[in-house]
């Protein structure tokens, strides 16, 4: 079945120069786990070979400028196909036992990489002196400076996959607060307030700590039992979608709400247009009820 094609809506005029960003959990080959969660939808649409074709279709329609794509269990086959048509790529790995990770596709005649840093959560126990228990979750993020061809443009963009549990907020926010103070040594170590991306699943609903603390710098509610000292961040973002009140992202068999985002700065960034939200009106969803599912492939 053929992807739905949604519409871009207007928000305001462009100004020069524009570019555009998607941002897209592929779903790993090895979490499609299926005990039975996936009975809504034919078996032959699991598999990545088919949800691969899919996936690309929607990316060659809507055409990005950055792709920055989450759970990545086959980067070398998405670089190859990207990389004929345009696209620079950089993956990196959870690592150990997780065989997928980020990977960021750039339009190379669009923009140059001028640097590369990949950040590991993990560095939490370490630098914030917390249990390895709680907070050794091998998740990670990826931060790239570009330079905009032609125009003395830099931007400094972010992806990342925060952990999934809902009941280990506090390792969210951590990993969260992390990310952010890296976000600011980058800029500190270039000596440029970078426009700024962060693109990625954050796991977390705009209620939420995590939400609250990079649109913010920190949350109001500090003091939570087994919070890392938090200590404001000075890349203060804001959702893109908070104009469309943030409409749900994930449309699972289980759980139906906004997890993924892209958070921009408002102070040196304009949004000009977005995607049309998906709804639970959408034709593939009306038929099968939930994500993936043959016409959508996460």
């Amino acid at each position: 079945e053929e992807p739905v094609k949604r519409k871009i809506l207007p928000i305001a005029p462009a100004l020069s120069p524009t570019f555009s960003v998607m941002s897209y959990n592929v779903l790993a080959d090895v979490n499609v786990i299926d005990n039975g969660q996936y009975r809504y939808t034919p078996k032959w649409a699991l598999p990545f070979s088919y949800r691969f074709q899919n996936i690309v279709k929607e990316i060659e329609f809507y055409n990005p400028d950055i792709v920055c794509l989450q759970e990545v269990d086959h980067d070398d086959e998405i670089a190859k196909y990207f990389e004929s048509k345009g696209y620079g790529s950089e993956f990196s790995p959870r690592g150990g036992r997780f065989p997928e990770g980020c990977q960021t596709l750039y339009k190379t005649d669009k923009f140059t990489l001028v640097d590369i840093e990949r950040i590991r959560f993990n560095q939490i126990v370490e630098e914030y002196g917390v249990n390895k228990r709680d907070y050794k979750r091998s998740n990670i993020a990826q931060a790239l400076v570009f330079q905009m061809n032609g125009f003395n443009f830099p931007l400094l963009l972010g992806n990342t996959h925060l952990y999934w549990d809902p009941s280990y907020e506090y390792v969210k926010v951590a990993q969260a607060h992390y990310l952010m103070h890296y976000l600011d040594s980058i800029k500190k170590k270039h000596k440029t307030d970078f426009p700024t991306v962060l693109c990625g699943d954050f796991n977390s609903n705009p209620t939420s700590r995590v939400y609250e603390l990079i649109v913010r710098g920190l949350p109001k509610e500090r003091a939570k039992r087994k919070d890392v000292l938090l200590h404001t961040h000075n890349s203060k973002l804001v959702s893109s979608y908070k104009c469309r009140n943030d409409p749900p992202t994930n449309f699972s068999s289980v759980f139906t709400g906004t997890l993924d985002y892209i958070f921009y700065s408002k102070q040196n960034l304009s949004l000009t247009s977005l995607l049309e939200e998906a709804t639970k009106e959408f034709p593939p969803l009306q038929k099968y009820s939930a994500c993936p599912n043959p016409a959508m492939p996460s």
